[in-house]
């Protein structure tokens, strides 16, 4: 959540791409009307519509004292099949919108993030494993660390 004078806004998507908006100086959002645009619109959207209610799923039903064994290995193999498609995203780009950093890279960060401790992301991915890499090593996500902690998943 963030709070820019009498705005507040709680939505992850919302709030980066307010930021960019405001402060990004043209940075971190590819030009409209282009395919790298849109790949980007994907990609922010796919974060929290896709990849994240199958981790958060996957994270109940793990809590669960006796967890639906095919509703599990189901929800397991869709979460394989999605960090399939993120692999395969990143093979022919260095990020996920393409040739440039955006903010889909940062709203893609945490599903890749979780996923490491959640939700199976193996080294049998290593286009995922070379961008959230990367990903790490950026100034800001540097510099978040120390303010928010690093990320801890149950």
């Amino acid at each position: 959540m963030i709070e820019d004078g009498a705005l507040v806004l709680a939505e992850s998507g919302a709030i980066l791409e307010y930021l960019a908006e405001k402060f990004g100086a043209g940075r971190f959002v590819p030009a409209m009307q282009t395919e790298v645009h849109t790949r980007y619109l994907h990609w922010m959207h796919f974060a929290e519509g896709s990849a994240m209610p199958l981790l958060v799923l996957e994270l109940y039903l793990t809590r669960v004292t006796q967890a639906p064994a095919a509703v599990l290995g189901r929800i397991n193999g869709q979460i394989a099949a999605q960090l399939d498609y993120l692999d395969s995203a990143l093979a022919d780009a260095a990020y996920f919108a393409g040739d440039d950093f955006s903010v889909a890279d940062i709203q893609m960060s945490f599903p890749a993030i979780a996923a490491t401790s959640r939700g199976g992301l193996t080294d049998g991915r290593p286009n995922v494993w070379r961008w959230l890499g990367e990903i790490r090593q950026r100034p800001a996500f540097a510099r978040a660390n120390p303010r928010g902690g690093e990320l801890q998943l149950p």
